[in-house]
C-alpha cells in the first residue's frame, strides 16, 4: 500500500472535516441538539421547583381532604396556637419505617399554623438517648410536648380510642386533636384548674373514665371533706354526686359563701323515693336551680329513648340538646347524649338577682314524669302521670360574680358502659361543664374523629353525570389518539 503524499493527506483530512460539519447541520441533528438542550433546562426547572415546593408548609403540600377533617385544626385550637407567649417543640418519637402518618401530618399541622412559635420534628428513638430522658419505654409514635421545662409526654394510645356499641362490634375514633391541644395547653399554661369532689354523705363515686378524662384535659382532682379540711382556696369546681345525706349546715355555710365569692358548682341528682336534703336543696337554690325528684322521666316519643337490638328503652332519654356553650359542640358534630332513669331539673320559683339559668337538654312534649317510679309495675303511663317537656340538664351563670352551676338529673350518664353507646358523647357533655365553670375553653369542641369508613351517597344528577364522565373521557382519549397517528401519516 503506497503512502499518501502531503497533499493526499490534507486534502483528506479537509474531506472529513466538510463531511462531519455536513452532518451536524442536518435537520435531524439541529433537532436532538434543541430536543436535548430543552430537556436540560426541563430538568433545571424541575430541580428548582421541586426545592421551593419542598419548603411549603405541611398545609399547602397535603391538604386536607377528608371527610371528618382529621388533620384541620378546630377553632379553639387555633385561638390558643395563635395566642401563644412560649416557644413550643413538638417531638414525634418514632424509626423511619415506624411513622403512623395520621399523627405526623396532624403533628406538623400544628407547626404550620403557629407562625414559629412551634417546631416539630422526627426523632428516630435507636440514635440516641433523647427519648429515654422521657420515658423508660419510648416506642414508635409517641409524641413529646415540651415549652421551657415543662413537657407532657404522650404515647400512641393517646391518638386513638375505640367505642364498643355492643360485645361484639365497636368503632375507632382518631383523637389525636384533644391530645395535642391538651398538652399544648398544659406546657403553656402554669396554673390548671382545680376540681374537688365531696365526700361524706354518700355520693356515688366518679367513674375513673370520667376522672381519667378531667386529668387528661389539665384538672388537678381532688377530694373534699369539708368537716375536717374546710374549703381549699384554689377550689375552681366542686362537684357534688347524687348524695344520699344531707349536708350539715355548718357545711352549707361554706358552700354558701363559696357561692356569693363566684364559686362554682357541678351537681347530679338521682331518683329517691326517701330523699330527704333541704340543705343540698337551699345550695341548689342559690344558682336558682332544684331538682323534681318525684319521679323518673319516661320519653313517649321512640325517636327520644334508646332502642337497643330492637328493644325500646324509655326510659333511657335521648333528649334534645338546646343552645348553650356546654352543647353547641356537640350540636355540630351531630352528636347525642343519653340519660338514664333521669328526673327532671328545672329552675327556681325566684332565680337569685343577677342569675341565668338555662335549659341543656328536653324531651320531646310526649315525655312523662312516672311517679313513685321504683314502686311501678311497668312504664307505662298512668292518670297520674303528667305529660309535658322535662329538663334533664341545666346551667346557671351569674356575669357580675362569675358563679356558675350545672345540674344533672341523673348520675348514671357518667358511666363508662352508657357513654359507650353514644361514641363519648356523654363524657364531652361532662368535660364540657367543667371546663366552662372552671373557665377554660381549649378542649371544648375538641372531639374525636371517627375512623369508620363513610358512604358515599350521590343523587340523581350526580349519579347521570359520574356515569357520563366514565363513558366519556375513554372516547375522548381514543379520538385524540386517532388524529395524532393520522396527522404523523400525512406528515
Amino acid at each position: 500500500m503506497s503512502k499518501l503524499s502531503k497533499e493526499e493527506k490534507a486534502a483528506l483530512r479537509a474531506e472529513r472535516r466538510a463531511s462531519l460539519k455536513g452532518g451536524f447541520s442536518t435537520r435531524a441533528t439541529k433537532s436532538g441538539a434543541y430536543m436535548t438542550l430543552v430537556a436540560a433546562v426541563l430538568l433545571a426547572i424541575l430541580i428548582v421547583v421541586n426545592l421551593l415546593v419542598s419548603k411549603l408548609p405541611e398545609k399547602v403540600l397535603k391538604p386536607d381532604l377528608s371527610a371528618d377533617g382529621f388533620y384541620s385544626l378546630s377553632g379553639e385550637t387555633q385561638n390558643m396556637i395563635s395566642s401563644l407567649e412560649s416557644d413550643v417543640e413538638i417531638v414525634l418519637i418514632s424509626s423511619p419505617g415506624g411513622v403512623d402518618n395520621f399523627i405526623k401530618r396532624l403533628v406538623f399541622r400544628y407547626a404550620d399554623e403557629s407562625d414559629g412559635r412551634i417546631t416539630a420534628r422526627v426523632e428516630n428513638p435507636q440514635l440516641g438517648n433523647f427519648a429515654s430522658a422521657y420515658t423508660d419505654s419510648p416506642a414508635d409514635n409517641d409524641v413529646l410536648v415540651k415549652s421551657g421545662e415543662r413537657y407532657k409526654y404522650l404515647t400512641r394510645s393517646d391518638f386513638y380510642m375505640r367505642s364498643y356499641t355492643s360485645y361484639y362490634s365497636y368503632e375507632d375514633y382518631f383523637n389525636g386533636e384533644s391530645a395535642l391541644t391538651n398538652a399544648l395547653d398544659y406546657v403553656t399554661n402554669g396554673d390548671l384548674p382545680s376540681v374537688y369532689v365531696l365526700s361524706g354523705h354518700g355520693e356515688v363515686a366518679l367513674d375513673e373514665t370520667f376522672k381519667t378524662a378531667l386529668t387528661d384535659s389539665n384538672h388537678q382532682v381532688g377530694t373534699l371533706d369539708l368537716l375536717t379540711g374546710g374549703m381549699p382556696e384554689d377550689c375552681d369546681v366542686v362537684m357534688i354526686l347524687s348524695p344520699e345525706r344531707d349536708i350539715s349546715e355548718g357545711e352549707y355555710s361554706l358552700l354558701e359563701k363559696y357561692a356569693a365569692d363566684g364559686g362554682c358548682l357541678y351537681a347530679t341528682v338521682d331518683y329517691s323515693e326517701n330523699a330527704q336534703l333541704p340543705n343540698f336543696e337551699k345550695l341548689l337554690a342559690l344558682y336558682g336551680l332544684s331538682a323534681t325528684s318525684d319521679g323518673i322521666i319516661i320519653e313517649g316519643d321512640s325517636a327520644h329513648y334508646l332502642t337497643y337490638y330492637g328493644q325500646g328503652y324509655p326510659h333511657y332519654l335521648l333528649p334534645d340538646l338546646e343552645s348553650h356553650e356546654l352543647t353547641d359542640p356537640l350540636s355540630e358534630a351531630g352528636a347525642r347524649v343519653m340519660f338514664p332513669l333521669s328526673s327532671g331539673v328545672m329552675r327556681t320559683e325566684t332565680v337569685p338577682d343577677g342569675f341565668t339559668v338555662t335549659a341543656l337538654l328536653s324531651t320531646s312534649d310526649s315525655a312523662y314524669l312516672k311517679l313513685d317510679a321504683y314502686n311501678a309495675e311497668s312504664v307505662e303511663q298512668t292518670e297520674d302521670d303528667v305529660t309535658g317537656v322535662y329538663n334533664p340538664a341545666m346551667a346557671s351563670e351569674n356575669a357580675e360574680t362569675g358563679a356558675k352551676a350545672v345540674l344533672f338529673g341523673t348520675s348514671g350518664f357518667m358511666k363508662a358502659e352508657n357513654d359507650s353507646i353514644v361514641a363519648g358523647a356523654n363524657l364531652d357533655l361532662f368535660r364540657n361543664s367543667v371546663d366552662w365553670m372552671a373557665g377554660k375553653t381549649s378542649s371544648v369542641s375538641v372531639h374525636p374523629k371517627s375512623m369508620g369508613l363513610g358512604t358515599l351517597t350521590l343523587s340523581s344528577a350526580q349519579t347521570a353525570a359520574v356515569t357520563a364522565a366514565a363513558a366519556l373521557i375513554p372516547v375522548l382519549f381514543l379520538a385524540a389518539g386517532i388524529v395524532l397517528i393520522v396527522t404523523r401519516r400525512r406528515r
